[in-house]
């Protein structure tokens, strides 16, 4: 048997060299304008929009500037009833993306939306549409 003799700060800083980091996300309602509130919520009504933000760092040794494909798969318990995807430019770390879909179009229910950075998940929200 082979044992490591990596310590957990190296360990920590390898693996954190795979993935960038999430700052901050949320599945958030929204009026006219989706950038203009980022209150997490976790009941979005079938009048709102459901906007998910994700706001993600990568470290600053690595940092990704440049083009990222963006994908936001939603579901309904395990079926997934929707896909979109875009072309981010981060010119910066941290940066700053959002997706949104009318509630309206999802009906009253129970879903899970999984946002992937260059085919990587980095974030995973759940919320309920209602209807008030």
């Amino acid at each position: 048997m082979v044992k490591c003799r990596c310590s957990p700060a190296l360990i920590a800083a390898l693996c954190g060299c795979a993935a960038p980091s999430i700052r901050y996300s949320g599945a958030v309602t929204t009026g006219d304008d989706p950038r203009a509130l980022e209150t997490p919520t976790r009941r979005v009504a079938l009048k709102d929009q459901v906007v998910v933000v994700t706001h993600i760092a990568w470290p600053e040794h690595e940092e990704k500037r440049g083009l990222h494909a963006v994908r936001w798969n939603w579901y309904e318990g395990e079926t997934r009833i929707a896909e979109r995807a875009k072309t981010i430019d981060s010119g910066k770390t941290p940066a700053r993306f959002s997706r949104s879909l009318a509630a309206s179009d999802l009906g009253i229910g129970h879903y899970r939306v999984e946002v992937l950075v260059d085919g990587t998940r980095v974030d995973e929200q759940t919320f309920d549409a209602v209807a008030y």
